[in-house]
Parts: structure tokens; sequence; C-alpha cells
């Protein structure tokens, strides 16, 4: 897509909320928020289909599981977004470290199956907390505080801070494709046998990649992450290899 394109599809994303607005119609303010995060989810799921190759039925779990996380604090009492959202990432995050260690193992139709099989177990195991919703579901009786004079109440307000995170996300994913980190994925979903002699460097890549996507679905990027901290441990194990296999694709 174009500049032009681009910066036409951001100032019309900028300018529907006040236009909704001075007509009276707020409610497509919310809709549109809604929408807005679906967008953050849809990017992560673009990327582990599009780059990563691997077909996941079950990458909703992970936002559920953040989703219930900002939920149960903010029923204990927990209404900060800079407590709920970064525990939301971590939640995520050790989900799929442990789910991924599991569904890496698989390939093609058992990973597909298995990934839907755990996304299920997690469902049950949060419409089992009655004292949480059980069946009928989780609402949140308000929303998170910033403490930066933004009031997250105001459907204005909220959404502009959804498409802040959206943009911050469709930036990242874009630099994360465009590294060396990203060029590896990309030549392991077109010919996974030429790129490692070693299946056990592809599963720890792969798992990384997996950690990395489920965080993506809740919040874009967690300030405190350092990506080439966690891809240092793979650099030293087999950098040479990858390096060059990378530069042939």
């Amino acid at each position: 897509m174009s500049r032009y394109r681009i910066a036409a599809l951001l100032a019309l994303l900028i300018a529907f909320p006040l236009a909704a607005n001075h007509w009276d119609q707020s409610f497509y303010v919310s809709f549109a928020s809604r929408i807005l995060i679906y967008a953050i989810a849809a990017t992560s799921l673009n990327l582990i289909l599009g780059y990563g190759g691997m077909i996941s039925f079950g990458h909703a779990a992970y936002l559920g599981a953040g989703a219930y996380t900002v939920g149960i604090l903010m029923q204990e009492g927990v209404a900060s977004a800079w407590i709920a959202w970064p525990a939301a990432i971590v939640t995520a995050g050790l989900s799929a470290a442990i789910i991924g260690a599991i569904c890496l193992r698989t390939r093609g139709v058992y990973f597909i199956m298995i990934t839907l099989a755990f996304a299920q177990m997690m469902y049950y195991v949060f419409v089992s907390l009655r004292s949480y919703g059980g069946e009928d579901g989780f609402t949140l009786a308000r929303r998170s505080t910033t403490g930066l004079g933004l009031d997250l109440k105001n459907d204005l307000t909220f959404y502009y801070i959804v498409l802040a995170l959206l943009i911050c996300a469709i930036v990242l994913m874009r630099r994360l494709t465009q590294a060396r980190f990203g060029g590896v994925l990309d030549g392991i979903r077109e010919n996974r046998a030429n790129i490692f002699t070693h299946p056990d460097h592809e599963d720890e890549l792969r798992g990384l990649f997996y950690e990395i996507l489920a965080d993506y679905r809740d919040y874009p990027k967690d300030p405190g992450y350092d990506q080439r901290v966690a891809f240092e441990k793979f650099r030293r194990d087999n950098f040479a290899e990858t390096r060059r296999k990378a530069g042939e694709i």
C-alpha cells in the first residue's frame, strides 16, 4: 500500500469519530473501537499464519486469557491500566509458552487440532469460574484508568487510544517481518528442511515466535520487553548457519 493511501486511511480513521459525534451517532464510535481491537488481534493472526506458516485454531485463547486477567484484576479492585495491561501480556505470554511447548512438537493437521483442543480446555476453565461470570460471561463494570488525565469512559478518548495501539502493532509487525528474525521464519515456512539441520533449533525459534504473537493479541508491545535479549540464546546456538541461509532467501 502506498504512503498516500496509508495517509488517507489514517485521516479517515481519525476523522470518523468526530463526524459520528457531530451527527449524534456515538454508538458507532464504540462499535469502531471494538473493530480496531479485533484488528490488533488480526495482525497477530496474520503473522502466525502468513509469516510463521502455523495454522492455529486456538489463538483466540490468549486473547481470552488476557481479557480475563484484566477483568479479574478489575473485580478485585485493581483498575490501573499500568498494572492490568502488562499483567494481561504476561498471562498470555506464559500461556503461549506452556501450550506452545507441547503444540510445536506436532506438524500439519495435528498442530491445528491440538491448538483447538487447548483453546477448548481454556474455554472450559474460564466458564467454570462462577465467581467471575461463569457461562454467562464476564462483563467489566468499568474501563481501566490511566491516571494521566485520560478518561477511558469517554468513547472518543478510548477510540483514539485503541487506534494508537493498533498503529503501534502494525509498525512493530512490519519491523519484525523485515528483521532477520522474520526472514528466517519466512524461510521455515517455505522450506523448513533447508533452513535447519537440527530440528530442535527450529522448535526453539518457532516457540519464541509463538509466544511473541500471543503477547501481540493483548497489547502491541510491552515497553520492558527486549526482543534481542530473548533472541540471544538462539543466536549463540545457531546464528552462523541461520544467517547464511537467511541471506540466501
